[in-house]
């Protein structure tokens, strides 16, 4: 079995059936790439941080930080 491409997804907590966000809204700016297995993601200091496999660009492990925009 391979990597698959991710998707980050952020849901109201009061109502689940609500998404807030996802990393596919915006793909040039909060793309995640190739989902790193048994990785899940870390919320710290305000920012969710996620370890992938490989950017599409340039074929490069990464770890994506996501948080709230200036």
């Amino acid at each position: 079995m391979g990597t698959v491409k991710g998707v980050l997804r952020a849901f109201d907590a009061l109502d689940l059936k609500k998404e807030l966000w996802n990393s596919e809204q915006n793909p040039a700016r909060d793309k995640v790439g190739m989902f790193a297995k048994f990785c899940p993601p870390v919320v710290a200091n305000g920012k969710v941080y996620l370890a992938t496999f490989r950017d599409d660009a340039t074929q490069k492990n990464k770890l994506v930080v996501y948080g709230l925009l200036p």
